[in-house]
Parts: structure tokens; sequence; C-alpha cells
């Protein structure tokens, strides 16, 4: 199992930093794990950075200011959850992992873990970056 949590501080408001998050037409744009998506009817088709194909929903909450990715089927299954916090006044993204992967996956799982977290805290930098380039 791959759970781990990480956030960044970003200089913008609530709103814009949700409104990225929220968008499922940027995920590739900032996670760079994932190379492709196609909607089809209430899920998304996902086209990973390795060669394999998965199945995933996308569910945006305004209201709590989250979003919930589930990956249903591939080699990758479990949630995302991405989430605009307030603290002290400073808006922040946060993202919450917790899935499992495949079986012939996990032999290398505390590798992947690793690389999971690092491509997580680069995705988090490019959604910074894009919304303080104003």
């Amino acid at each position: 199992m791959i759970t781990f949590r990480k956030r960044i501080e970003v200089e913008a408001s609530a709103d814009e930093a949700f409104r990225i998050i929220s968008d499922p037409d940027r995920i590739t744009e900032f996670w760079k794990g994932t190379r492709r998506i196609i909607k089809e009817g209430k899920f998304y088709r996902v086209r990973f950075a390795f060669p394999a194909w998965g199945i995933m929903s996308f569910h945006p909450d305004a209201d709590r200011m989250s979003v919930l990715t589930s990956y249903l089927k591939g080699p990758i299954r479990g949630s995302k959850i991405d989430a605009i916090l307030i603290e002290n006044g400073k808006t922040l993204i946060q993202t919450e992992w917790n899935v499992r992967l495949s079986l012939y996956l996990r032999p290398f799982e505390r590798r992947i873990k690793s690389h999971f977290e690092i491509g997580a805290e680069h995705a988090l930098l490019r959604i910074k970056e894009d919304l303080e380039k104003k």
C-alpha cells in the first residue's frame, strides 16, 4: 500500500487554486505520471507514463474545496484526494494518496512509492508556478 501526503503554500486565492485542481483537462499538464485522459461516460480512461491504462473517476467538491480521484481499474487502485486548505490566512494545496499496486508491481513498491512522492512534489510545484506566474 502506498500512502503519503504532500502540501505546498501558494500565493493565490483558494478559488483560483481550486479552479486548477478541479479541471480534469489540466491533469496531464501538472501530473506527469498521467500521459492521457479520455472521458468515457462518467469515467475516464487513463494512460499512465509507464505503459499501462486504467479507469478512474473524478469528483470535485466545491464546498469542501477538494477533488477525489478514484483509480478503479488498472495497475493502480485506490484514491487520491487533492484539497485546498487555508491555514493562518495562507492558501495551501494538499495531495493525499492511498493506493495499492497490482501484484506484478508490488516487488517494486518501495521504489514506486518514492517515485510517486517525488512526482507529487513536482506536480504541486508546477501548479504553484502556474498560479503565481501572473
